[in-house]
């Protein structure tokens, strides 16, 4: 408990940062990430440590100072979490159980929308160079046309997927567009966007017609990355040059499709 409520007060507050929770390490393992619907990521970081604990509590109880044999010693070790062992056990079984019955009845999702999630993999040292933003949109627009040849009718690009303010970059802009129009899909592109003065990391939802429908405004930024805590004290310093001066969003938006509505949380 100790454990995930450090894990839930690092998240909290203009420094929360959330990444390398225990939960993220057990993302293959579908049953047991299913109690995520109530307990959040901090459920499941809960079970891992519950789980390593009693490990942890057996193996000290295995050596002891004092010299017995090696059944002694594997009795001694058991018998003494044997209750833990059970409560343990019990909660595990009860969260595997509830998760196997949670997919089996999941809804029938025939009818929805297939979603195309892209990723690229470009080095951050050579993204936000202006000679490389041609090559970073032919790498998205090749990756999501790959998408769209497996039926994807929603693409999603990554935070930042496109390093420029794109609704004021006319040539970036209507490339997405075409994009979007000659494949009659969705594109919920990641760009810059700059607003009465102020600078954000926006997500843009592009619709099959070409235009945009719908910006969300990053609400938590990451301190040190994306903006500067205490920025009137540490901008003097040199070191904190890279740092960008981005504003946080206000609201969460809620994007509209032809098979339903969405949301974009850009979180961390």
């Amino acid at each position: 408990m100790l454990w995930v409520f450090f894990e839930y007060l690092r998240s909290l507050g203009p420094l929360g940062f959330t990444w390398g929770y225990l939960s993220y390490s057990q993302y293959k393992f579908l049953p047991i990430i299913q109690i995520s619907s109530v307990t959040g990521a901090w459920g499941i970081s809960f079970l891992i440590v519950l789980v390593n604990t009693l490990l942890a509590q057996a193996a000290k109880n295995f050596f002891p100072k004092e010299n017995r044999s090696l059944f002694q010693l594997f009795a001694k070790s058991i018998g003494s979490v044997q209750i833990n062992f059970a409560v343990v056990m019990l909660i595990l079984g009860l969260c595997l159980v509830w998760g196997e019955r949670h997919l089996v009845s999941k809804p029938d999702y025939s009818a929805g929308i297939k979603v195309g999630i892209i990723q690229v993999n470009i080095d951050q040292e050579i993204k936000w160079q202006e000679t490389f933003l041609m090559p970073t949109m032919n790498i998205l627009e090749k990756m999501t046309l790959d998408a769209v040849k497996r039926g994807c009718k929603l693409i999603i690009w990554p935070e930042t997927a496109v390093p420029e303010y794109l609704e004021f970059n006319s040539s970036i802009r209507d490339r997405v567009a075409a994009l979007a129009r000659e494949n009659n899909v969705y594109i919920l592109a990641g760009a810059l966007h700059y607003k009465e003065g102020k600078k954000y990391n926006a997500v843009f939802l592009i619709t099959p017609a070409g235009y945009v429908d719908g910006i969300y405004f990053k609400l938590h930024l990451v301190p040190f990355g994306e903006y500067l805590p205490l920025y009137k004290l540490l901008r003097k310093f040199h070191i904190f040059d890279r740092v960008n001066d981005f504003s946080g969003g206000k609201d969460y938006v809620i994007f509209k499709s032809y098979k339903g509505d969405f949301a974009s949380m850009l979180i961390l």
